[in-house]
């Protein structure tokens, strides 16, 4: 029987800014059992904790991360209007986008949700991708990491690039709620059962009535 896992979706974003050291570690503390976050690379290729593709929601930056340099990151101050700890007064914190490395240092030993984010702007573009995913993978290897993380991309062919890469590490596919799963199936098919996340109701909720059947159905999962 599948037990659902308990994950903070970019940490805990009631409280504190989404995808910072302060966000992940208070959903620890509450009691998360993972966090997700979202993992992209700036210009001169470092690995940065970031959703958006620009840092626009926070600032008054509105430049791509992936055209950015990491001294430019760097130097960005986010800000974003929340409730207090209390829940009862509006307050304004403010938090920098952590390097990947940074994230590592702290929870590589707990269990995650790495999001291998792809940007608008490199989504058909080869080289990025084969150096984001070299790169993540190189910098999970310097670190022990828990047995139950795992990494999970919207991009179609990030599954392979890993494969190529020799990733041990399970893997999902994840699938926007408009897109022809029954299309990609095939070929998720082909990859290694290693690479497959078992849990797979987080490949997509929109889709769980179809991919845990054909999945049972394929690898005979238990």
């Amino acid at each position: 029987m599948i037990h659902p896992w308990i994950i903070a979706h970019r940490g805990d974003h009631r409280r504190h800014i989404e995808n910072t050291l302060e966000a992940f570690y208070e959903a620890f503390k509450q009691g998360a059992e993972f966090v997700e976050l979202d993992i992209q690379m700036s210009k001169d290729q470092v690995l940065y904790v970031f959703h958006d593709d620009t840092p626009r929601r926070f600032t008054s930056c509105d430049k791509p991360l992936c055209h950015m340099t990491s001294d430019e990151i760097d130097s960005l101050n986010l800000q974003q209007l929340l409730l207090d700890q209390e829940g009862s007064n509006w307050d304004k914190p403010s938090s920098q986008i952590i390097r990947f490395h940074k994230f590592l240092e702290y929870f590589a030993t707990k269990a995650c949700y790495y999001e291998i984010k792809v940007p608008t702007h490199q989504w058909h573009k080869n080289t990025y991708l084969e150096a984001l995913g070299k790169k993540i993978l190189h910098s999970l290897s310097l670190h022990e990491i828990h047995c139950d993380s795992f990494l999970a991309s919207f991009h179609p062919l990030m599954g392979q690039i890993l494969l190529k890469n020799k990733s041990t590490f399970p893997y999902a596919r994840i699938f926007d709620h408009n897109e022809d799963f029954e299309g990609h199936f095939k070929d998720l098919s082909r990859l290694s059962t290693t690479m497959i996340e078992k849990r797979i109701d987080y490949l997509s909720l929109s889709w769980k009535n179809i991919v845990q059947p054909r999945i049972d159905e394929f690898f005979q999962l238990d």
